[in-house]
């Protein structure tokens, strides 16, 4: 300590007498700086002429570190702060994240992992702290626990999702809403689609590009994770059915990957559901969606009263 001091008054004196453009105490500011001291105690063969050749980075780094402290950002590098580090034979100043910013990188990168279609806000921002349990559907909760843990372990094996089905308003949509958001904070992709409006939102394009309508099957054919929710809401049609429904879960049987469905319709109902189109019933292309259905999942109940009142 009693050498570094004496570096410190020395290297005071010579540039007090050398440094034109700093003042005297502008000079003695910046040695005496707390952090500049500690930099100067971790690193013995700093020298007199080594913190001379410094100093202009050495003024930079006292003048962005109190901007930090006093905003929490360097003024020069916004959501960065300021460190000292070797450069040669001299001392610089390089700028790091700050722990603010990293952690609104993270939350911006979580929130690119998911896809959201026609979802609800409460629903986008689901977690499982703020999940309210009844006792009931303990099984369920403890299956998709189940699926998440092995899922995170294993991505690239096969995992059957859930079919997840009950009356409305029971927290099935936030259920999944917070399994996929605990996936994107390990790094895991997924699209989460009220089929009523994806149905809707593909209906509008048949005037538009027919590639429209291609793309946008083709991005739930192949999304990692897949989250079909409210089937059995939208109007049901042989298109729907046949050319919508069925190529995406044809693809994602074929190419076993993991799918989630909720609805107010147990399985036994969603094959009524589809096999009626309005214009004529059709039980065979129904029971061949289905098979489908169940290659993807298991089915579960949940229970429980309407919470959205």
């Amino acid at each position: 300590m009693q050498k570094m001091n004496a570096l410190l008054q020395n290297a005071t004196q010579q540039l007090d007498m050398n440094w034109g453009e700093l003042a005297a105490q502008q000079i003695q500011r910046i040695v005496e700086y707390p952090a500049v001291r500690e930099f100067v105690i971790q690193n013995e063969q700093i020298t007199e002429e080594i913190l001379k050749k410094s100093m202009s980075k050495l003024n930079e780094f006292v003048s962005e570190d109190k901007a930090y402290h006093e905003t929490g950002s360097s003024r020069v590098v916004p959501g960065y702060r300021p460190i000292l580090v070797w450069s040669g034979d001299m001392i610089d100043v390089s700028y790091t994240k700050t722990n603010q910013t990293l952690i609104e990188e993270a939350s911006e990168q979580k929130a690119q992992r998911v896809t959201f279609v026609a979802v609800p806000k409460s629903v986008r921002s689901a977690s499982f702290s703020q999940l309210h349990i009844r006792p009931e559907n303990g099984n369920v909760i403890a299956a998709v626990d189940r699926f998440v843990e092995s899922y995170i372990q294993n991505p690239q094996d096969f995992h059957k999702g859930l079919y997840i089905w009950g009356p409305f308003g029971i927290g099935k949509t936030y259920l999944m809403g917070a399994m996929v958001n605990r996936l994107a904070e390990s790094g895991l992709s997924s699209t989460f689609v009220n089929v009523a409006t994806f149905i809707s939102d593909l209906k509008q394009s048949f005037n538009q590009e027919t590639n429209r309508i291609q793309t946008r099957i083709k991005q739930l054919q192949q999304t990692p994770l897949l989250i079909l929710d409210d089937i059995g809401s939208e109007a049901m049609s042989d298109w729907v059915r046949d050319d919508v429904l069925g190529v995406i879960l044809q693809y994602r049987m074929q190419e076993e990957l993991p799918t989630f469905f909720t609805s107010n319709l147990s399985l036994t109902l969603l094959e009524e559901h589809l096999a009626d189109t309005k214009t004529k019933v059709d039980h065979l292309k129904a029971k061949r969606i289905m098979e489908r259905v169940r290659f993807l999942t298991n089915e579960m109940t949940m229970e429980g009263q309407n919470q959205r009142y």
